[in-house]
């Protein structure tokens, strides 16, 4: 999974570095920035502390599990930090990451000051993306791109894109960007890309804040645990275990009578050799379009596999051709382009859009035959299929709380608090339960508890340190939860 998730990383990392952030397109803008791995951390077993994001708990809450890992993995030693889990998530959510402010000392996203709770110094320059959908499936590699470009987005400070024609057309207009206030599918041409308002608002915070903690990218860097020019081996950080590796130094050279690395090489045994001709090192599943992947006992490398053949079943009904899995739509006999229909009732049928008309409309194979139904937890128009219905997606509900206390500074916060305190109850209470009755029509029970418990955490763990004279209040004021 950690070379997966290597290829994620520089696909994202493509779409940031061509990107131009700016406020219009008369100027030049930041470009060519975007990210270089520094560390990976693999669990391989339950941490055996209590409340640690990698504890083995059944269930994380989405919002729970960013504040354990913030609380565990948060660092200034890197400029952002990701968590990619397996765990599914309730309401169709796939992501969830802390937005950055232009303002300097400000907590979350990029460049991130510290916070203290508990009296432990905490850095929220996190956010975590899940390969699993709320009803358990793989989240297919066009989706998952897109979700972990969309969290560091928000890292970057990026909020969700207005309901503008600028900057969330409909589908037949390019479609909505990376950072649309819901999740997109991959199939329009803008949802790669970064709107103009996100591009103003990520600018604002680089203007501000890149020359903190972003570096000039160095081409070799001995501890990532990617081979790279110069290097026979990368197990990691010395912190993490690298000197004693059976294989490979922590000045990434091999050791004595090694001439491979395991955790490099798919091809490698634990005794650091090459494995025996024919072992398989990559498995084929509906997703690669790919036979077994096996060994030729002459490299430490898994050779590319061959295609399967065209017309192969492969995921979401798709098929395979040349050795890639096609959309439905794009099948040798249906030949047109997936897309999602854009009315809400028609939004969780399997729709097409005709290379001829441009339109989008649900697919029927023919004239009496009834639109088919997308899968649950497929996406839709405004979030995600269930039983036939586009669920609409929980959507950040403490960022607009914590604008509003974003405004004031610690000691007006403070001195409200100690003058108003029937009034700070009442308005905690309005702030609480007004949302929870507007969104109880259209959310469930269990988004509406998590919200609850949200709040309650931010309040009962004392996030203004008033002897430390801290903004706290800053330090969780953007939360984003959207996919």
């Amino acid at each position: 999974m950690k070379v997966e998730n290597i290829n994620l990383i520089d696909r994202v990392n493509s779409i940031y570095t061509r990107t131009v952030w700016r406020d219009n397109e008369s100027e030049d803008g930041f470009t060519d920035i975007g990210f270089v791995i520094k560390n990976i951390l693999v669990h391989t077993s339950p941490t055996k502390i209590s409340g640690h994001y990698n504890s083995n708990i059944t269930k994380f809450d989405v919002g729970r599990l960013l504040q354990a890992f913030s609380y565990a993995e948060g660092s200034p030693d890197y400029c952002l930090v990701h968590l990619f889990t397996a765990q599914p998530f309730s309401n169709g959510v796939l992501g969830l990451g802390y937005i950055a402010s232009p303002k300097l000392g400000t907590s979350g996203g990029i460049c991130s000051e510290g916070t203290y709770i508990q009296n432990k110094l905490v850095y929220f320059n996190t956010a975590l993306s899940s390969a699993r959908s709320s009803y358990g499936g793989p989240v297919i590699t066009r989706e998952a791109d897109i979700v972990t470009a969309h969290e560091f987005g928000h890292n970057w400070g990026s909020p969700h894109d207005p309901a503008s024609l600028e900057c969330s057309p409909v589908s037949s207009a390019g479609g909505p960007y990376i950072m649309f206030t819901y999740s997109v599918s991959g199939y329009d041409q803008n949802n790669k890309i970064f709107s103009p308002c996100s591009k103003r608002s990520i600018k604002r915070v680089l203007q501000a804040k890149s020359s903190i903690c972003f570096t000039e990218i160095e081409h070799t860097f001995c501890g990532n645990q990617r081979v790279e020019p110069g290097e026979d081996c990368d197990v990691g950080l010395p912190k993490d275990g690298a000197g004693n590796d059976r294989c490979c130094s922590s000045d990434c050279k091999f050791k004595p009578n090694a001439v491979c690395s395991p955790l490099n090489s798919l091809c490698c045994s634990s005794s650091c050799q090459y494995l025996p001709a024919g072992e398989i090192c990559r498995r084929s599943d509906l997703n690669s379009c790919k036979e077994n992947s096996v060994c030729n006992g002459k490299s430490a490398e898994c050779p590319i596999a061959n295609a399967t053949a065209d017309g192969t079943p492969c995921l979401d009904e798709g098929e395979c051709q040349n050795g890639e899995c096609v959309s439905f739509c794009e099948k040798k006999n249906i030949n047109m382009k997936p897309c999602i229909c854009e009315n809400q009732t028609e939004s969780c049928f399997r729709c097409c859009r005709s290379k001829i008309s441009n339109e989008c409309r649900p697919f029927i194979q023919k004239i009496f035959d009834k639109p088919k139904l997308l899968k649950d937890g497929t996406r839709c128009i405004h979030g995600y299929c269930s039983n036939g219905t586009c669920i609409r997606e929980v959507q950040d509900l403490i960022e607009h709380i914590w604008n509003i206390i974003d405004k004031w500074d610690i000691n007006s916060f403070l001195k409200f608090i100690k003058n108003n305190m029937v009034g700070t109850v009442a308005i905690l209470t309005l702030c609480i339960w007004i949302p929870v009755s507007i969104f109880v029509n259209s959310v469930d029970r269990e988004a509406s508890l998590d919200y609850e418990r949200e709040i309650s955490w931010i309040f009962s763990n004392n996030l203004v340190d008033s002897k430390k004279r801290v903004r706290i209040v800053e330090g969780l004021q953007h939360v984003d939860q959207k996919f």
